[in-house]
């Protein structure tokens, strides 16, 4: 009341609706909401003769907006005064049950500011929260912001960007070098993840490494300038789609019944995190996430080892057979006689590929230059793991171990015979050259006797372990029609860091001498892989 006029308003909350009414009857607004289901929560605000109510249902979510019921409505008066009250529950007679989670009340200079005699205007009337560069301010869903610079003035604005947990940024050996975090679509709708760049690129022979993947197919594209076009079709299952098998649980084996022709070797375990694509003679084709492999190749024929698959999950059959498509987690993408002409390149994952996880998955992106080598290292390339666990002994004698993470691979090479650089020598050499195709028109990918300085200056490239290179220790050449070249497996190629330096010994010649330069002994160069 305001001690000459009594001024009162009824919220009516019902199954389906909430309603307000006056004291002469009149409805103020109403609002067609379920207050059954989750319950509602009701927000008014109450000034003189102005009335706003505002409803929206209790499901506690943090984005749940506020529905208007009724704003600034007008009520009617009634003559006298009257103390101010406030009832809640069942005023009338009621045999009616109802559950009640909290109320509030405020009055006078606490009922949220000094809104303007017209009543309450939202968002203009309600109090904002505190910005200090001092002290974070918690916003929702994990945001906290704090001022940097200032001051700030009313209607100021801010546009808070999406972080995602699985980023695509989590690919790139610059940004996110170890592949055990990796890249989370949304869904499984078309994919597209792109590099740009100011001008062309300045090499002929591209590598694309991918590890930690869970679908099969995608493009390899490349921009002109004006268009894209597809340089590399991607096929995660290559050499490894229609195996005939049969299911004991989770297990999957070659099916003795059938003829299958031995393709590649696995080796064991290489295909865990790949996917398993099964197609049975009877139910519904599924994909499964593949936990362990045993090693050998896929056949049922005598003499061979044969490969088995254990799936993760609940199996969808039993002890069927049928046929199936093996996704391998990892893939090496070689393309020879690539066009100088390219400003972009990108990655197109194909939509709807039936993933065991319901999106796309990526581990780590390698894409850039491919240095392939003059000359084959010496004899005597050392290949090693070592695993990371730690071993405690107690005052006992007995001992635990705490496995840290999976084993870390290496491999250490060097050119031990000496590599002969007189033929780069002198002020105009002419020397033998090296091709990576036999495709007519290929330039060459170095010379004879330029290895030592490659190694060099890619190792200051890449500051030693700084940047994360990929060893490939065979690349198969290419041919007219056939320059582009897949390679699966853990021997196709490591992901890894050059933790050493490049240091060579002269074995015998002259310096810079183009008659008679010197035969250079490359050291040993050790290379240790990123998981």
């Amino acid at each position: 009341d305001n001690t000459t006029n009594i001024y009162t308003t009824e919220i009516n909350i019902r199954a389906g609706d909430v309603v307000v009414d006056d004291a002469a009857g009149g409805t103020k607004g109403t609002l067609s909401i379920d207050c059954a289901t989750n319950g509602v929560e009701i927000l008014g605000f109450f000034r003189s003769d102005k009335i706003t109510i505002f409803a929206r249902e209790m499901t506690f979510a943090a984005d749940n907006a506020w529905q208007t019921v009724c704003s600034n409505q007008t009520l009617a008066a009634a003559s006298g005064g009257a103390a101010n009250y406030v009832k809640f529950g069942h005023v009338a007679s009621s045999t009616a049950s109802s559950q009640w989670y909290w109320f509030n009340f405020v009055s006078d200079e606490y009922a949220g500011g000094t809104p303007s005699a017209e009543g309450f205007s939202n968002p203009t009337d309600l109090i904002g929260k505190p910005l200090s560069a001092l002290t974070n301010t918690y916003v929702d869903d994990g945001v906290n912001i704090r001022a940097i610079d200032g001051p700030t003035i009313v209607g100021d604005e801010w546009d808070i960007d999406t972080r995602y947990t699985y980023g695509v940024e989590r690919i790139l050996p610059e940004s996110v070098p170890s592949p055990a975090k990796g890249w989370r679509s949304l869904d499984e709708t078309e994919q597209t993840i792109a590099f740009t760049s100011n001008e062309v690129n300045r090499y002929t022979e591209l590598g694309l490494y991918l590890d930690g993947c869970n679908w099969r197919t995608a493009n390899l594209q490349a921009w002109n300038g004006s268009s894209w076009a597809t340089i590399a079709a991607i096929d995660m299952a290559a050499g490894q789609t229609t195996l005939h098998y049969s299911q004991g649980d989770c297990s999957l084996f070659p099916d003795p019944s059938a003829s299958t022709t031995p393709a590649r070797y696995y080796e064991l375990n290489e295909l865990i995190g790949g996917t398993v694509r099964v197609n049975p003679s009877s139910g519904t084709d599924f994909s499964r996430e593949i936990v362990a492999n045993g090693a050998g190749q896929w056949t049922q024929q005598p003499n061979y080892v044969r490969a088995t698959i254990e799936m993760e999950s609940t199996p969808v059959v039993l002890a069927t057979t049928g046929t199936m498509d093996i996704w391998s987690p990892r893939i090496l993408v070689v393309i020879h006689k690539l066009a100088n002409s390219y400003k972009g390149f990108r990655l197109v994952i194909a939509a709807n590929q039936s993933t065991a996880d319901g999106h796309y998955r990526i581990g780590q992106m390698v894409l850039g230059p491919l240095h392939l080598m003059s000359q084959d290292y010496s004899w005597g390339r050392t290949v090693a793991t070592e695993p990371n666990t730690e071993l405690v002994t107690y005052r006992d004698g007995s001992r635990s171990s705490f496995k840290r993470s999976d084993n870390r691979r290496s491999v250490v090479f060097g050119w031990g015979e000496g590599v002969d650089v007189t033929g780069i020598q002198g002020s105009a050499p002419t020397p033998d050259y090296v091709v990576g195709t036999t495709t007519s028109g290929a330039l060459p990918i170095g010379y004879r006797g330029d290895l030592p300085s490659t190694m060099r200056q890619i190792n200051a490239y890449t500051a030693g372990p700084h940047i994360p290179v990929v060893y490939c220790p065979n690349i198969e050449a290419g041919s007219s029609g056939n320059d582009t070249k897949t390679m699966q497996g853990l021997n196709a190629a490591m992901y890894g860091r050059i933790v050493t330096g490049v240091s060579e010994d002269c074995i015998v010649g002259d310096e810079n001498s183009s008659t008679a330069g010197e035969v250079m002994r490359v050291n040993t160069i050790t290379i240790e892989e990123e998981l």
